[in-house]
């Protein structure tokens, strides 16, 4: 996937802070990033906007799983035995790639096209952590989902809470994958953030299924759109049989047009009754719960996927543009690291300018920025995506007024001080 234009965007995503690479002063250490103030701005709201929608008012709950757990587990949810890729090593330039699937059909390298290929070989994707050896034998895991942390602890958490068929469970947290190919920047990923909900019913018939399935569709398609993500760079694959995941019955993978491709954003799932039924089967312990007749039932289980890193990419993707060798972040006010700028004319000014920034932070992001002559400030403040830019000069002093500055069209407003809160709100709301 690695092409021109990714490498662009990720040089954006550098050079304003968004991500860094990982310990520069020990040489780093391959796509492993630290997420700066603005991009941690960005997924803070995703994760808000995420429980809101897909927690709050439904019959659902949120958890917190640990990201290492028995290893016994992955033997149960048959990761250990089927959640591998499939990759060829170049025997010219000696890097890995993905194979898709295992034959014969790539014929040269991706990378320097020599036709001096391995044969696709299976490679396990869970990441070993190490051998307990006081204790046990056992390799531990780091894991992989953070489904299996609700599946194996559904039923306690479902009693505890009072929850009655159907009900969700749902988690934010860490994942861990290891990626054969990892020069696709924030796309792919060794350690990623996932939502992640198990949405736990009774199952009827496949009409039932069906209406269900779609309702979340629905559902996940409105949350990526609540981002400015646009419909029509939004298409729903439906995923042929032998390419589902193993413990898939159905899924609905969500692409995105990428200004480097198309490609999956996110993933909706219908797990059946797959996972329970091989815990039961594996652990010998009963993961049956109520119905609302009270008899024993193993519920099936639809599960929408969203990983975090690779939704702000293309947030940041489908609102960047590049003019007058000028970068512009149209990204909407909801999600903007910061909202507002304030920004004194000189640093003689601060002073004043620090009580409006102290009057508004409380309501809206907002940052102070000094340095810089006032016009560079403004091109940096359109770069990340900062919506109003309020400037306080000499003027103000006197007229009690400040200039504010519109992101999207230059706009600038000469404004009473006592009125910034109304003319943003008004702005905003229409």
């Amino acid at each position: 996937m690695a092409n021109s234009k990714l490498s662009n965007l990720s040089n954006y995503f550098i050079k304003y802070g968004f991500v860094l690479n990982d310990a520069l002063i020990y040489n780093g250490l391959e796509n492993t990033f630290v997420y700066g103030p603005l991009f941690l701005a960005i997924k803070t709201i995703i994760k808000q906007k995420w429980i809101q929608e897909f927690i709050t008012n439904k019959n659902c709950v949120l958890i917190e799983s640990p990201i290492i757990t028995n290893p016994d587990v992955y033997l149960g949810s048959k990761h250990l035995k089927q959640f591998k890729d499939c990759f060829i090593d170049c025997k010219n330039c000696k890097k890995r790639f993905r194979s898709d699937e295992n034959n014969s059909k790539i014929s040269s390298c991706q990378f320097c096209k020599s036709e001096e290929i391995t044969n696709p070989r299976n490679f396990q994707l869970m990441f070993e952590v190490n051998k307990d050896k006081f204790k046990s034998e056992k390799v531990f895991y780091l894991r992989p989902e953070t489904a299996q942390g609700i599946f194996i602890n559904y039923k306690e958490i479902g009693f505890v809470n009072n929850l009655k068929l159907p009900f969700g469970i749902g988690q934010i947290g860490k994942s861990f994958r290891n990626e054969i190919n990892l020069n696709n920047f924030l796309f792919r990923l060794r350690e990623f953030e996932q939502m992640e909900l198990e949405y736990f019913f009774e199952y009827q018939n496949l009409n039932q299924v069906e209406q269900l399935f779609s309702q979340f569709e629905n559902l996940v398609l409105n949350f990526l759109t609540s981002f400015g993500l646009k419909k029509e760079n939004i298409l729903l694959k439906n995923v042929e049989k032998n390419d589902l995941a193993h413990y898939a019955q159905k899924t609905t993978d969500f692409e995105f047009k990428f200004r480097f491709g198309t490609f999956e954003l996110c993933g909706l799932s219908y797990r059946k009754d797959f996972d329970l039924l091989n815990h039961q089967e594996f652990s010998k312990k009963k993961l049956y719960y109520l119905n609302s007749k009270n008899e024993k039932i193993i519920p099936h289980v639809i599960e929408p996927s969203i990983g975090i890193e690779r939704l702000i990419l293309a947030i940041i993707d489908s609102n960047l543009t590049f003019e007058n060798n000028r970068y512009l972040l149209n990204i909407p006010f909801a999600i903007a690291p910061f909202q507002i700028a304030i920004l004194p004319l000189v640093k003689k000014l601060n002073e004043p300018a620090i009580k409006i920034f102290n009057s508004l932070k409380n309501e809206f992001r907002c940052t102070f920025q000094d340095k810089k002559s006032i016009g560079k400030r403004y091109y940096y403040q359109d770069a990340i995506g900062t919506f109003f830019a309020i400037c306080f000069d000499y003027d103000s002093l006197v007229d009690f007024k400040v200039t504010i500055r519109i992101r999207n069209n230059k706009e600038q407003k000469r404004i009473l001080i006592s009125e910034i809160k109304n003319f943003i709100n008004k702005f905003i709301n229409g």
